[in-house]
């Protein structure tokens, strides 16, 4: 479960990394040193104007003015990257702690461990050591 998070957590971040690196290799054409001249972090506001303009549109309408401009603006003026890999730092910051000290979802790991322990047919582990001994009735 954890990993699943982390992976999905990663997902965002790894597409605006890999947009703004293809954005600067198609601008840097055969002189590949040129990449790193022209690399720049796209903000997330010109991303979503960029590529669903529709969508900015209906949001800015549809949100109070006020709020557009305290939080939303302010919030796609960053760098998307930036965005998307703070809340992502957290939860792994977070998920090694709990990992650390037990809390969840790590603390109910071991109990569902040991409860399903023995269910299955095929473990022998609680069985008593010696060879099998077939007794036809």
């Amino acid at each position: 479960m954890a990993g699943l998070i982390c992976f999905l957590l990663a997902l965002p971040f790894l597409a605006v990394l890999g947009h703004d690196v293809y954005i600067a290799y198609g601008r840097a054409e055969e002189d590949y040193m040129m990449i790193l001249e022209t690399f720049q972090w796209s903000d997330l506001g010109w991303l979503w104007v960029q590529y669903a303009p529709d969508s900015y549109d209906w949001v800015k309408a549809s949100l109070n003015p006020a709020v557009w401009e305290g939080v939303v603006g302010p919030l796609l003026e960053q760098t998307a990257a930036l965005v998307f890999a703070v809340p992502a730092l957290v939860v792994y910051v977070y998920l090694i702690v709990a990992k650390l000290v037990g809390l969840w979802p790590y603390n109910g790991d071991a109990a569902l461990a040991r409860k399903s322990k023995g269910n299955y047919a095929f473990d022998r582990t609680d069985k008593p050591k010696g060879s099998f001994k077939y007794k036809r009735h």
